[in-house]
C-alpha cells in the first residue's frame, strides 16, 4: 500500500496523525496534573536571594591591632627612670648630729690677773684692760629639723695669761697665772637660713671652774715625791649667757663658721657646799669671786653626720 501512495499523500497522512493526538497528550496531562499531592501544590514560594550591598555600604570589619613592644631606638640610649626625690632636699632639712671644733679668745674686760698685767696674751695682741687669753672648744648639736638645735659644749684655755713677777700676800716672789674651763649646754635658733648659709643666736648655761695657779721662782729644785713648787686653788661657779654666730657650708656635710658670746659668770668666796675658805696655806686665795663678765669669739669647723 506505502508503494501505491504516492509522497505528497504520506506526508499529509502523517500530519494527520500528529493533529489527532494532541487532544490525547492534553487529556494525559491535565490527569497527572490532578492527582498531584495538595502539599506540592501549596508549598510558599522560594524566598528571594538577599540583596547584594556595595562596598561603601558594608561595614568595615575592626581588626585588633597588636601593640608593637616598645623598643629603644638605635640612635638614642633607653630612658633611665627618675630619680626618687627625697622629702628632705638638703642636709639641712633632715635630723642630724654636728661635730664643732672652735678656736678663739675668750676675753674678762674688767677682771685682770695682776695690776701691772693688763690685756692679757693673744694671738691678736693685748684686749681690753682685763685678762684675754686664747681658748679651744668643742660642741655637739643635734639638729631635728632645720630650725632648732640643742647641744653640749666644752670651753677650756689651754694657755691661760701668767705674770711672773705677782708677790701676792706672801710677798714672795711667784709666777701666778689664771685658767678657765666651761662646760655647759646651749641651744639654737636658725632664722636665717639658705642653701650655703645659716644665721643663729641662742642661749648658754652651765659650769665655771677658774683655776689660779701659783709657782714659787725661788723654791729649790727637790724630788717630785717630796712636794712641788706650785699650788692651786680654784672656785666652781655656774654662767648664763647668750651667743650669736653664723655658718658657711663648704659642702653638706662640712661647715666654717664664726661664733660670739656674751657670759656672766656667779662665783662665790668660799669652797662650794663647804664652809672652808678657799685660799691656800700661805694666804693667796681665787682671784674671781662673785658676779664676773666675760666675752668669747671664735672660728669653727663642723662636720654633719645624718641620722
Amino acid at each position: 500500500m506505502r508503494r501505491l501512495l504516492p509522497a505528497a499523500h504520506r506526508r499529509g497522512y502523517a500530519r494527520c496523525v500528529k493533529l489527532a493526538s494532541l487532544p490525547l497528550v492534553a487529556a494525559l496531562a491535565s490527569v497527572s496534573l490532578a492527582g498531584a499531592p495538595a502539599s506540592a501544590q501549596e508549598l510558599p514560594p522560594p524566598p528571594p536571594p538577599p540583596l547584594q550591598q556595595t562596598p561603601q555600604q558594608q561595614a568595615p570589619q575592626q581588626v585588633p591591632q597588636k601593640t608593637p613592644a616598645l623598643q629603644p631606638s638605635p640612635q638614642q640610649p633607653p630612658q633611665k627612670p627618675p630619680e626618687q626625690q627625697h622629702e628632705h632636699p638638703s642636709l639641712l632639712d633632715r635630723p642630724h648630729t654636728v661635730l664643732n671644733l672652735e678656736a678663739g679668745i675668750i676675753a674678762l674686760p674688767n677682771a685682770a690677773i695682776s695690776q701691772s698685767n693688763r690685756g692679757g696674751a693673744t694671738p691678736l695682741g693685748t684686749v681690753g684692760n682685763g685678762d684675754a687669753t686664747l681658748q679651744t672648744g668643742v660642741h655637739i648639736l643635734y639638729r631635728a629639723n632645720g630650725d632648732w638645735a640643742i647641744g653640749a659644749g666644752a670651753l677650756f684655755a689651754p694657755r691661760p695669761t701668767a705674770d711672773t713677777n705677782y708677790g701676792g700676800a706672801s710677798g714672795l716672789s711667784r709666777t701666778h697665772s689664771r685658767s678657765y674651763l666651761l662646760l655647759g649646754g646651749e641651744a639654737r635658733y636658725y632664722p636665717l637660713r639658705s642653701r650655703w648659709f645659716e644665721g643663729w643666736f641662742g642661749l648658754t648655761t652651765g659650769i665655771v671652774v677658774v683655776g689660779d695657779r701659783y709657782i714659787n721662782n725661788n723654791a729649790p729644785q727637790v724630788p717630785s715625791i717630796l712636794g712641788n713648787n706650785e699650788t692651786t686653788v680654784s672656785s666652781e661657779g655656774f654662767g648664763v649667757g647668750v651667743q650669736i654666730g653664723a655658718d658657711y657650708l663648704l659642702t653638706d656635710s662640712w661647715v666654717i663658721g664664726l661664733a660670739l658670746r656674751a657670759d656672766r659668770w656667779f662665783l662665790p668666796d668660799q669652797k662650794t657646799f663647804s664652809q672652808e675658805t678657799a685660799c691656800d696655806p700661805v694666804g693667796d686665795c681665787p682671784t674671781l669671786t662673785g658676779s664676773v663678765a666675760a666675752f668669747e669669739f671664735g672660728l669653727t669647723v663642723g662636720y654633719r653626720i645624718p641620722l
